[in-house]
């Protein structure tokens, strides 16, 4: 089994008691721990996979907590340090309209103190998954720390996992957007494995404007994405208009037929293009990967997710479960988790991952989206990730 080391922050969610409010208005929090990549490696313990974190927090009671917790839960942390004098990162977290509210408070925060000195003797071998998001990107030294590390997971013939978890906050200057786009470019031409989310693909393949604003949030009326843009990752969809007009006729390729999900691969009943996504979605999904050498994964919400490789014909999509929604922060780590979990399982090489079959790649899917489903029907982040076991039950009783 490959281990993966997830690169960047952990911080600590101060979660609103009340319900439906704007993160301004909520007038109690609980903490809990988290952070995307933090995130991520909780998801692939619990899972029962090898999960380290490469990161700093601040030299503070926080700090210390999420240290602790992460240990707890079986992540590796012999690479995060605590640093003395710097804070760790807060973000204050409402659920409004059934979606995070953020506010981050980061001047800057510890985690982006990440120097080369601190990963110097990292353990990165052709086993690595090196999993990483775009706020890694956004300040140094931790951006140059990082690119480092690609650079050594590519020699050792590792794999490079890049989910872009879009916090324009953490960008600073009039052109923050931009260069967070130009950083996310140079990310994308390097990653083995992509993950975005329905607002990141578009902005990404340039196919709208879906970016949120200063503190993550998104204007009023616009997708109801996954956890980095505000999560509804494995909700029931609520009445949203799904539906497009006619198939897209995608031709197979490389063995991946036409999108119709995974009856072989889980017995479940399949999934059709119609029930996941519109041809707009696929044509930027089309567009994004065609430009990248690697797999590139979409999350849709509470409609699922698709998965497109630019030798393929077509996408491969699996619908998510309808599930009793509690709170979505984090959904979109523990789809990502449990997606890097069953591709760790596998021994082959990162070139083989765009020849596994389409039943194969839904059936990888189809756990990751159960993994992620699950996670919203309760609180917090890391809190929240299941078990294997949870997981394969969870399978089960919507295949029965």
């Amino acid at each position: 089994m490959r281990r993966v080391m997830a690169v960047g922050e952990a911080l600590i969610d101060f979660t609103a008691l009340d319900v439906n409010v704007p993160v301004g208005e909520a007038t109690a929090f609980a903490r809990n721990p988290g952070g995307g990549p933090a995130n991520v490696a909780v998801a692939i313990a619990r899972l029962g996979g090898h999960a380290g974190m490469i990161g700093c927090v601040g030299g503070d009671p926080f700090g210390e907590f999420l240290l602790r917790t992460l240990a707890d839960y079986g992540v590796d942390t012999r690479h995060a340090r605590a640093i003395p004098g710097y804070s760790t990162t807060l973000a204050f977290v409402a659920r409004h309209k059934g979606e995070p509210d953020y506010f981050f408070v980061r001047n800057p925060g510890a985690d982006v103190l990440l120097s080369s000195e601190h990963v110097a003797n990292a353990d990165i071998d052709g086993q690595t998954v090196l999993h990483f998001v775009s706020n890694a990107l956004a300040a140094l030294p931790i951006r140059q720390t990082l690119l480092e590390l690609m650079a050594r997971t590519r020699s050792a013939g590792g794999w490079l996992s890049f989910d872009v978890n879009l916090r324009p906050a953490f960008w600073s200057g009039p052109d923050a957007l931009e260069q967070a786009k130009q950083w996310c470019e140079e990310a994308l031409a390097q990653a083995d494995i992509v993950k975005v989310n329905l607002d990141e693909l578009l902005w990404l393949s340039e196919q709208g404007d879906r970016a949120a604003d200063g503190q993550g949030r998104r204007e009023p009326g616009e997708h109801q994405g996954s956890q980095e843009l505000g999560a509804h990752q494995g909700a029931d969809a609520g009445g949203e208009d799904v539906r497009r007009e006619g198939a897209t006729g995608h031709e197979a390729a490389t063995g991946h037929e036409a999108a119709t999900g995974h009856e072989a691969a889980t017995g479940h009943e399949a999934a059709t293009d119609h029930d996941v996504a519109t041809d707009a979605e696929v044509a930027a999904l089309r567009a994004l990967a065609d430009r990248i050498p690697g797999i590139c994964v979409c999350t849709l919400g509470a409609r699922g997710a698709m998965v497109l490789h630019r030798e393929w014909g077509s996408p491969v999509m699996v619908q998510a479960p309808r599930m009793q929604v509690v709170d979505t922060t984090g959904a979109g780590d523990a789809f990502i988790g449990a997606l890097l979990f069953r591709l760790s399982m596998d021994s082959a090489d990162v070139r083989n991952l765009q020849r596994q079959s389409a039943d194969e790649w839904a059936a990888d899917l189809y756990f990751a989206i159960h993994a992620s489903a699950i996670s919203v029907t309760r609180q917090g982040a890391m809190a929240a990730m299941p078990t294997l076991a949870e997981v394969q039950r969870q399978m089960a009783a919507k295949e029965a």
